[in-house]
């Protein structure tokens, strides 16, 4: 996409990375000055104007082809991640169901304790084993729900980049903001 993009702007004669470098590298390559290395520098002035026609330029690209953008971002986010989000989703309302069913039988079996039903030692091998599931489910409700709300995070980033694009499509200038923002 990128090469494309370049492609283009140099079929249009638009300026692009390599022509606004070139002409700056080109004149210092001629001076042959010793204050710094040719080979490796580039100047303000061309950095700065080609970091802000690529950020204009990618921004106006993605305005242009939003709903594409936002289809493929989402995409990407979620990859195989739907069966993966479904099994999860799956497994913490069975684990939930589970501590409810785990709650019920822990208060029954203190009750039928309690009437004399079962002895204690009884009560107490069982309510132990049951506290030690119940445990268990617990710790991996939180996990699935932290996976989960991860999930929704990432979803949330795709509107957070689309509301970075339509800021920056029109901008003139460069500063500490921008650079922050993006």
């Amino acid at each position: 996409m990128v090469g494309y993009v370049v492609w283009e702007a140099e079929k249009k004669g638009e300026p692009t990375y390599r022509s606004m470098v070139k002409d700056d590298v080109d004149n210092v390559y001629r001076r042959k000055s010793t204050r710094y290395c040719t080979a490796h520098y580039i100047p303000h002035k061309a950095l700065y104007k080609v970091v802000l026609e690529d950020i204009k330029r990618n921004a106006l690209i993605a305005k242009e082809y939003e709903g594409e953008l936002s289809e493929y971002a989402k995409k990407l986010a979620n990859g195989n991640e739907s069966g993966r989000f479904k099994r999860m989703q799956k497994e913490l309302d069975k684990l939930k169901q589970r501590d409810h069913e785990l709650d019920t039988i822990i208060t029954k079996l203190f009750e039928q304790n309690a009437l004399g039903v079962i002895s204690d030692e009884r009560f107490v091998s069982m309510s132990t084993g049951y506290e030690a599931e119940q445990k268990e489910a617990k710790a991996r409700i939180l996990e699935l729900q932290e996976q989960l709300q991860q999930r929704n995070a990432d979803g949330n980033n795709t509107t957070k980049f689309l509301n970075a694009v339509r800021k920056y499509s029109e901008i003139t200038e460069l500063n500490p903001s921008v650079g922050t923002g993006l």
